[in-house]
């Protein structure tokens, strides 16, 4: 085994008095302004300038005739934002020849293992993809020429970020409409790629919205899932699955899976260990209604339960630290609880309230440091809006990872918690999850693992790196944030 070298952070937080789910808009008051009131479509949440705290980022678009720069959020602590993108190089503002640089989705990732967050733009009227170079203080350097980055596809939806053929480098996938090819970058080291497979017919005519890479049959590779938008008059419904084969080789394993959606259009799913028994488990999101599916092994799922809310995406999160995942389904004002088993109840008057027409992108990051997840939420008919979750407890446990070649995120680790035990004691797992880049549609969580569990007590945390690098932290006590980093020089 490696040894890992660690820093440990304990911080402390008052009580929490009453009432599973309080949020607050705080949208004017964090100074998270929208674009005209309206435009807006992915939230991508990280850390761009390594002082500890989430900044998000915001693509707009809504017509190839109108310009409409994306807006890049650097929180400035104290629950508050300054919009600087055009300032630090990423508001993508003009025109590519006759059709506007508008996105539907970006990536934060760090793509030259230097251990900041880089940013990939998919431009959808265009396919003028942009690459940025993260400086380490949060300002980009335009890097797309000579990266091997094609400017021909058009139509882009989703973005995706990860190692699928296991060389420790991060490629990118970028989803595409009805009959676009979708497009895999391998990347070939200090930010240089080139294209990879050819997908199936299948996944040409989704009308692709979200995108993952996921190791959905827990075989330590990603695996790609698509959504799309348009009816597929099949009893799968528009959606795919492509199994890697860990050497960035994929094939379509969409008859297997298990999960069956009529004919109506998709546009996101979203990955968890929604019943507590560490694999993985999915929620698929239509824009009426969603389903829950539950890891059955094998890479197989079986349906659990259907749900009579839908739009985009479902940003999945312990939003109160009960130790399972809930979600919230963006564009709506209710919080689905998890009952621990996988399956959900609605809560309304949560206090989110005040969402703009039509939302889209929805991830969750801790942006204000009290230890719980917050929520961003984009809207195409605006305003864009934040939701400060007013948990306000003790019973917490977060791991930022930084991989073994050096690549902040650590994208496609997986974390287990456990409570602390004695040699001879079965270990009781507190929490699984991926780390991942991109979720739900459009979207990406702050690639900050977060678990809720009870606080005053410590706890068992085992990380496992894609290249089987592992490590056991003991005596790990909540609340608390652990950050595992290989590059790190040993504790003594």
């Amino acid at each position: 085994m490696k040894r890992i070298a660690i820093l440990l952070l304990v911080l402390s937080t008052p009580a929490f008095a009453d009432g599973p789910f309080r949020f607050t808009n705080v949208t004017a008051s964090a100074r998270f302004l929208s674009l005209r009131n309206h435009g807006g479509h992915g939230v991508q949440w990280a850390d761009t300038n390594g002082d500890g705290r989430a900044d998000v980022y915001v693509t707009n678009i809504f017509a190839p005739d109108e310009d409409r720069p994306d807006l890049y959020f650097v929180n400035q602590g104290g629950g508050t934002f300054r919009e600087r993108g055009s300032e630090a190089g990423v508001a993508d503002d003009g025109f590519f020849g006759r059709l506007s640089e508008e996105s539907h989705a970006a990536v934060f990732a760090d793509l030259d293992n230097d251990g900041d967050y880089d940013l990939f733009n998919a431009h959808t009227w265009t396919g003028n993809h942009k690459l940025y170079r993260n400086d380490g203080d949060g300002n980009f350097r335009d890097v797309t020429a000579g990266s091997g980055i094609e400017i021909d596809n058009r139509e882009s939806r989703g973005v995706a970020a990860g190692d699928v053929n296991g060389d420790g480098i991060l490629d990118l996938v970028v989803s595409a409409w009805d009959n676009a090819p979708l497009q895999l970058y391998l990347g070939e080291g200090n930010v240089r790629y080139h294209r990879g497979t050819q997908f199936g017919r299948r996944a040409a005519s989704l009308a692709n919205q979200g995108i993952m890479l996921v190791d959905y049959d827990g075989d330590n590779d990603l695996d790609l899932a698509l959504t799309g938008h348009l009816p597929i008059q099949d009893p799968i419904g528009p959606l795919a699955m492509y199994r890697n084969d860990g050497r960035g080789n994929f094939s379509d394993v969409t008859e297997s899976l298990g999960i069956r959606f009529g004919d109506v259009g998709i546009n996101g799913w979203s990955f968890g260990d929604l019943d507590g028994d560490g694999d993985l488990d999915a929620i698929v999101v239509a824009k009426h209604r969603s389903q829950i599916y539950l890891n059955i092994g094998g890479g197989r799922f079986q349906f659990r339960q259907g749900i009579p809310r839908g739009n985009y995406t479902a940003a999945l999160a312990d939003l109160d630290h009960d130790g399972d995942l809930d979600f919230y389904i963006g564009g709506t004002e209710v919080i689905f609880a998890n009952d621990g088993t996988g399956g959900f109840t609605a809560h309304q008057s949560v206090g989110i309230v005040g969402i703009g027409n039509d939302g889209r992108g929805a991830a969750v990051a801790d942006f204000d440091g009290d230890g719980d997840l917050d929520i961003a939420l984009a809207s195409k008919r605006g305003p864009n809006t934040m939701f400060r979750n007013d948990l306000n407890d003790s019973n917490w446990l977060r791991v930022r990872l930084v991989g073994p070649r050096g690549d902040a995120g650590a994208f496609g680790a997986k974390i287990y918690v456990y409570d602390s035990r004695h040699v001879d004691e079965p270990a009781h797992l507190r929490g699984y999850r991926e780390a991942r880049a991109a979720t739900g549609y459009c979207s990406q969580n702050e690639p900050v693992l977060h678990f809720g569990v009870p606080g005053g007590r410590a706890y068992e945390v085992k990380a496992v790196f894609p290249d089987g690098t592992f490590f056991i932290a003991k005596g790990v006590d909540a609340p608390g944030l652990i950050v595992i980093d290989p590059t790190a020089p040993l504790s003594p």
